[in-house]
Parts: structure tokens; C-alpha cells; sequence
């Protein structure tokens, strides 16, 4: 389990009609597990007040994912990582799907 805050707290942040920062925030939280042969991660984000930086009014979640990742073996010495992740941004009503795989350089 992983969980973040990120906090912008310089530069072009939004500012509110008074005039004072609002200090553009996300939180995330990230679960592994392992279910078949598969290995998972569930994730999800929310922004805690509103940004106009993540473009939202007031607390909102902008994130809920969920990852397989899997190593298929090539040879004995090679294995091909994939990957499928898909996403969804219940704030502004988006989903995507994501798949593809790595190459390690060493």
C-alpha cells in the first residue's frame, strides 16, 4: 500500500476572487495484489478542494485505475513485461484504456 500528497505552493497556482493561493493539492492512494498470474495495482486519486489547476470546484476524485501487469516468456533468458491499465476521471467523465509493454535497457 502507497499513498501521496502533492501541493503546489509557488508560482501561476489558481487564485481565488479574494485573492488568496489555493494551493492546488492531489492525494493518491496505491494498492497491490497478485490475483491469478497476474500482478495488480488498484489506485485512486482525489483532489481535495477546488483547483483550477485539476480544473475542479470543490473535492473531487479524478482518478480510479486499475493495472495487470504480466511477464511472458520469450526464451530462457527473455521475457516480454505487458501491461493494461484502465482509467477512469469521475470528475470530468473520461476513460481510457492503456496497453503496452516494457523494455528494460539493462
Amino acid at each position: 500500500m502507497a499513498a501521496s500528497w502533492q501541493t503546489f505552493f509557488a508560482g501561476n497556482d489558481y487564485q481565488e476572487s479574494n485573492d488568496k493561493r489555493t494551493y492546488s493539492s492531489y492525494f493518491q492512494l496505491q494498492a497491490p495484489f497478485r490475483l491469478a498470474t497476474c500482478n495488480w495495482e488498484a489506485t485512486a486519486g482525489l483532489v481535495p478542494w477546488a483547483s483550477d489547476y485539476y480544473s475542479t470546484n470543490g473535492f473531487s476524485v479524478t482518478n480510479l485505475s486499475l493495472c495487470a501487469t504480466k511477464d511472458i516468456k520469450i526464451t530462457d533468458s527473455f521475457s516480454l513485461p505487458l501491461f493494461a491499465q484502465l482509467i477512469a476521471n469521475p470528475a470530468s467523465q473520461g476513460m481510457y484504456f492503456v496497453a503496452g509493454f516494457t523494455l528494460k535497457a539493462f
